[in-house]
């Protein structure tokens, strides 16, 4: 277990206003309908996976037809680059655990993260499933200088990027 971290493009036309609702609006976008836990709960096993497998279907098409990527960039317990995702979920008047919460992108924080790419002060903070505090290496900034290159260009493409994590 630890900090799985992931940036993700989603076409900007289906963008939620909530970036909690990021999913949803990819599953919204191939027309797929989601259902809550207790209407989950509620159909029998054999719907269940059914259900799981249509869903998983669904996000085939949606990343088939462009909509979705879901594997736009990944990072594993590089702290110090969800410290500074987790700092600008807050400046939105967030709080709580930044966990598995979609936090959108846009250009003014791509060039936030850029000046601290070349400052070279991404800061390490400590967590239970974070890994080590050791100061960020010169390949991490190259992986981030490249993610931000990367970003910069699907959002001139047409995309909403959004940064999220499992911990």
């Amino acid at each position: 277990m630890g900090l799985d971290m992931y940036a993700y493009k989603l076409k900007a036309e289906h963008a939620p206003a909530d970036d909690s609702k990021m999913f949803s609006s990819v599953y919204e976008a191939v027309e797929f309908e989601l259902l809550d836990s207790p209407e989950f709960g509620k159909l029998s096993e054999k719907d269940q996976l059914a259900y799981l497998e249509a869903k998983d279907k669904a996000m085939g098409k949606a990343k088939s037809e462009g909509i979705f990527d879901g594997s736009f960039a990944y990072w594993r317990k590089f702290n110090a680059l969800h410290a500074w995702m987790e700092d600008l979920w807050i400046s939105r008047g967030n709080d709580g655990d930044f966990n598995c919460t979609p936090l959108r992108l846009n250009t003014e924080n791509l060039d936030e993260l850029q000046e601290r790419v070349d400052d070279k002060s991404l800061e390490p903070r400590g967590g239970f499933f974070f890994g080590g505090t050791d100061p960020v290496t010169e390949d991490e900034y190259s992986e981030v200088a490249d993610f931000i290159v990367k970003a910069r260009q699907a959002i001139a493409d047409g995309y909403a990027v959004y940064y999220d994590s499992w911990w």
